[in-house]
C-alpha cells in the first residue's frame, strides 16, 4: 500500500504501468527545496536485486507434511527410552533418519506432535457429560486458563479442552442457553 513516504517507480523491465514487476520505493524531501529524493539509487533496482531480496519458496516445508509413521516411531522410541532432554535433538534425529538431514522438523514440531498425538497418556475418545460438566465448572472458576483445567483432567490436552469448551458453546448458542444453563450449573456451584 502506497504511503507518503513512498514513490512510485515503474521497474525498467515491464512494459506498462499494470505489469507486476512494479517497486516502492522509499525517499525523503528536502527541506529547502522540496525536492523529492531517493533514499537509495534508483539504478540499483533492476529484477534480479529484486528476485535477490524474496526467499526461495521451498516446496517442502514442514507445514505441507504430514507426518509419517516412522517418524511418530522415532519420536515415541526416543521419549521413551530417553525421555525429554531436547526437542531440538529429537528433531535432527527425525531429519537425519527420514529426511537424510534436510532440516523438515524442528523442536517446536516434535513436542506438539508429542502432547497432541503421539503421547500415550492421551484421551481420544469421545467426552463424557461428567467430563464436559467438570469442564465447565473448571472454566468458572479458571477462566480461559486451559493449562490449569487441562492439569484437572487426566488425559486431554490444552487443545483438545480449548476445543472442546468451544464446541460446548456453540451447542449452548445454538440451543440459546447460556453455558451455565445449558448444563444445569450455576456460578455457585463448586
Amino acid at each position: 500500500m502506497k504511503n507518503q513516504n513512498t514513490l512510485f517507480i515503474q521497474d525498467l523491465y515491464s512494459s506498462s504501468i499494470d505489469a507486476p514487476n512494479i517497486v516502492w520505493v522509499p525517499y525523503y524531501q528536502n527541506p529547502v527545496t522540496l525536492e523529492m529524493t531517493p533514499v537509495f539509487p534508483l539504478e540499483s533496482i533492476t529484477h534480479e536485486a529484486k528476485l535477490k531480496e524474496q526467499p526461495p519458496k521451498s516446496n517442502r516445508g514442514a507445514r505441507s507434511l504430514q507426518w509419517t509413521e516412522p517418524e511418530d516411531e522415532i519420536l515415541y522410541n526416543s521419549m521413551v527410552k530417553n525421555g525429554v532432554k531436547s526437542w531440538a535433538q529429537i528433531a535432527n534425529l527425525i531429519n537425519k533418519q527420514v529426511y537424510n538431514g534436510e532440516e523438515i522438523r524442528h523442536g517446536k514440531h516434535c513436542r506438539e506432535r508429542w502432547f497432541n498425538h503421539v503421547n500415550p497418556d492421551i484421551k481420544k475418545t469421545e467426552w463424557s457429560h461428567e467430563e464436559d460438566l467438570e469442564l465447565v465448572k473448571l472454566f468458572i472458576k479458571h477462566g480461559k486458563c486451559w493449562s490449569s483445567i487441562s492439569k484437572n483432567l487426566k488425559g486431554r490436552t490444552e487443545n483438545f479442552v480449548k476445543n472442546r469448551f468451544n464446541s460446548l458453546c456453540r451447542k449452548a448458542k445454538r440451543a440459546n442457553k447460556s453455558l451455565s444453563e445449558f448444563f444445569n450449573v450455576s456460578l455457585s456451584d463448586e
